[in-house]
C-alpha cells in the first residue's frame, strides 16, 4: 500500500506531503484546485513520462516520492533487480528544467522500465481515459485470459512454441521460390562461387600487394640508395672493406702483445658483417633488375582482390559468403525434394498449430463466461440492473483459412457486447455506452480485476464522472466493499463517496503573500467533513444541507460496519 506522497514543485504545488491509510481514501476539492495535479504527481511516480510543463515556474527542479509497503510480489520483483528491502519501499523520481530526471529505488539508480515493472505490482491506477484501451480488442482478451491465467498461459506457450516452428518452415519452403525464381538464383550462385574460386583470393592479400606495389613504385630510390652503400662498403676505392683490412694488417704486428690480440679479431668480425650487409645490397640490386613490369601485374590484382572484397567480403566473412552459397546452390540443385520435405511437415504443423488454438479457444470461451458472470454481478449491484453482457469471439476459421488469422497468440479475436438497459438491442461496447456508464463499466472491471490481482493499491481518478444521485450511492458501496481488502485511493467530486470514505483529504487553492497561487492539501474528518459533503451535494452550509450530510455519513458508517460482519 502506499503509504506517504511527497511532491515538490510540481505545477502549483511548492511542497505537500500526504500521508495514506488503509481501506478507502478520498480526495475531493473545488474545481481548478490541484487534483489533477495530485494524480499526474502519482503517474509519474509509477513510470509515466515526464512533461517539463509539470515543473513549478521559475523552480530549478522537482520531485515526487513515495513510501510503500512491500507485499511478497513487489519482493520477487525486487529480488530479480537485486534491490534490497525491509519491509518498505521508497520511490524517488527528480527532475529538473531541462527535462532531464532521475529515479531511485531505495537509494538505489534505476530507469523507467525498471520503475514501471516494480510499481505495477504495488498500484492499478485508473484514469480518465484508461477506458479507451478497453475498446482494443486485444485488451478485451487479456481480460478474459485473467480468469484462467495458469492454463490459458500453458495453452499459449504451446502455441507460441508450435506457430514459430510453423513460421519458421513456412519462411524455408517460401525461399525456394518459383522453379524460375529458383533457375536464375542457380545462374547467379554459380557465376558467384566461380568468381570468388577463380580469383582465390588468401588472407591479407591486399595488404601485402599494397606493400609489394609501394616497394615498387619506390625501387629507383631504393636501387640508388642500395648501390651507395655496396659501393662504400665494398667496391670503391677507399672502401670499408679495404679500410678494414689495413686495421686487420697492422694489428697483425702487434697481436703478441697480450692486451691487443683481440683487436684483430673483433676486426675480422666486423668485416664479415660489412660483407653481409654489402652483398644482401647487391642481392636486393639485382631482385629490381627485370621487374618493372610486375607493377601492372599487381595493379590488375590488387583491383580484382578489391573487387571480390566489396562484393563479398575479405578474409572469414568471403570464406562464409562462399560456404553459405554453395550450401543454398546444393539445396536449390534440389528443390523440389526439399520442397516436398518442407511441405509434409508444414502440413504436420499446421494440423498441430489449429490443435493448440483450438484448445486455447475453448479455455477463453470458459473464462468469457466466467467474465460475463461476474460483470453481470458488478454492473446490477452499481445501479445497472438488467445490463446484459457478452464475450463475443470472432467465427473459428478452418483449417484453411487459419493462415490469415493464426499468430503467436492463437487465432482468436473477441469483441465486448454490453446492453445497459432492459429491451435495449446488444450493441459493441464502444457504440452504447455513456459516460456515467463507462465510469460504472471501468469500476466493475477493476472490482474483478481486485479480487484476481495481489495489487494492494488502486487509484481511481474521477471514476464519479457523469453519475449522480442513487448511482452515486452504488458506486461509493462498491468503493468501499473493495476497500475492505484493498487501499483505495479516489479523486471525488461526489458527495455520496467523499461521505463513504474512512479518510478524508481537502485540495484547496489559495494565494500566498507574494500573491503567488498554491495549492495544498489538508487532512479533513468531523465537522469539516460534513461540511464538505454539504457542498458537494449543492446545499453548501445551510442547517439543512448539513443535516442531510450528516445522515449520509451515518449511513455511510452503518454500512461500512455491516461490510465487516
Amino acid at each position: 500500500m502506499l503509504k506517504k506522497l511527497t511532491i515538490k514543485n510540481v505545477a502549483l504545488i511548492s511542497e505537500m506531503d500526504i500521508e495514506f491509510e488503509k481501506n478507502l481514501n478520498i480526495l475531493s476539492g473545488e474545481t481548478g484546485a490541484g487534483k489533477s495535479i495530485i494524480v499526474d504527481s502519482l503517474f509519474l511516480l509509477l513510470g509515466a513520462k515526464y512533461d517539463k510543463s509539470l515543473l513549478s515556474h521559475g523552480q530549478e527542479f522537482g520531485l515526487v516520492e513515495g513510501v510503500f509497503e512491500v507485499g511478497q510480489n513487489t519482493q520477487k520483483v525486487l529480488d530479480e533487480f537485486l534491490i534490497e528491502s525491509e519491509g518498505d519501499l521508497i520511490v524517488t523520481r527528480r527532475f529538473d528544467q531541462e527535462g532531464k530526471n532521475t529515479i531511485r529505488i531505495n537509494g538505489r539508480s534505476a530507469n523507467i522500465a525498471m520503475l514501471r515493472d516494480i510499481t505495477n505490482t504495488l498500484v492499478d491506477i485508473y484514469g480518465q481515459n484508461q477506458h479507451l484501451t478497453l475498446l482494443e480488442s486485444s485488451s478485451q482478451l487479456r481480460l478474459v485470459e485473467f480468469f484462467d491465467k495458469k492454463g490459458i498461459a500453458k495453452s499459449l506457450e504451446q502455441v507460441s512454441g508450435v506457430y514459430a516452428g510453423y513460421k519458421e518452415t513456412k519462411k524455408q519452403l517460401n525461399s525456394l521460390g518459383s522453379e524460375s525464381e529458383r533457375q536464375r538464383e542457380i545462374e547467379t550462385l554459380t557465376s558467384q562461387i566461380a568468381e570468388i574460386e577463380d580469383a582465390a583470393v588468401v588472407d591479407n592479400e591486399e595488404e601485402n600487394l599494397i606493400a609489394k606495389r609501394k616497394v615498387l613504385l619506390s625501387s629507383e630510390r631504393v636501387s640508388v640508395a642500395l648501390q651507395s652503400v655496396v659501393e662504400t662498403m665494398a667496391e670503391q676505392e677507399g672502401s670499408v672493406l679495404q679500410l678494414l683490412g689495413v686495421c686487420k694488417n697492422a694489428l697483425a704486428h702487434i697481436k703478441d702483445v697480450q692486451e691487443f690480440e683481440t683487436l684483430a679479431t673483433r676486426v675480422e668480425s666486423v668485416k664479415w658483417e660489412i660483407k653481409d650487409i654489402a652483398d644482401t645490397a647487391s642481392d636486393a640490386i639485382a631482385s629490381f633488375e627485370g621487374q618493372g613490369n610486375d607493377i601492372d601485374g599487381i595493379e590488375k590484382r590488387l583491383e580484382l582482390v578489391r573487387k571480390i572484397k566489396r562484393k563479398y567480403g575479405a578474409g572469414k566473412v568471403l570464406a562464409e559468403y562462399l560456404q553459405r552459397a554453395k550450401e543454398r546452390l546444393d539445396l536449390l540443385c534440389d528443390a523440389d525434394a526439399v520442397a516436398s520435405k518442407f511441405e509434409k511437415k508444414l502440413a504436420t504443423q499446421r494440423a498441430e498449430l489449429y490443435k493448440t488454438c483450438e484448445e486455447l479457444s475453448e479455455l477463453r470461451r470458459v473464462a468469457a463466461g466466467k467474465l460475463e458472470k461476474a460483470m453481470i454481478q458488478e454492473l446490477d449491484e452499481l445501479g445497472m440492473q438488467g445490463a446484459k453482457f457478452e464475450v463475443r469471439f470472432a467465427d473459428k476459421p478452418t483449417l484453411q483459412e487459419m493462415d490469415k488469422r493464426v499468430g503467436a497468440n492463437g487465432f482468436d479475436g473477441v469483441e465486448y457486447y454490453l446492453s445497459t438497459n432492459k429491451g435495449q438491442p446488444i450493441k459493441p461496447l464502444a457504440k452504447v455506452i455513456s459516460g456515467g456508464e463507462m465510469s460504472r463499466f471501468m469500476l466493475a472491471i477493476k472490482v474483478i480485476m481486485s479480487q484476481i490481482e495481489s495489487i494492494d493499491t488502486l487509484i481511481f481518478d474521477e471514476i464519479d464522472t457523469g453519475i449522480s444521485g442513487v448511482i452515486g450511492q452504488a458506486v461509493a458501496k462498491k468503493l468501499a466493499k473493495i476497500s475492505r481488502h484493498k487501499q483505495v485511493l479516489c479523486v471525488s467530486h461526489l458527495s455520496q463517496i467523499v461521505a463513504m470514505a474512512d479518510k478524508n483529504y481537502l485540495i484547496a487553492k489559495s494565494e500566498n503573500k507574494n500573491q503567488k497561487t498554491t495549492t495544498s492539501i489538508v487532512p479533513i474528518s468531523g465537522k469539516q467533513k460534513t461540511k464538505e459533503v454539504a457542498r458537494l451535494s449543492g446545499g453548501m452550509s445551510s442547517d439543512t444541507a448539513l443535516r442531510a450530510a450528516n445522515e449520509l455519513e451515518q449511513w455511510s458508517i452503518e454500512y461500512k460496519k455491516a461490510l465487516v460482519k
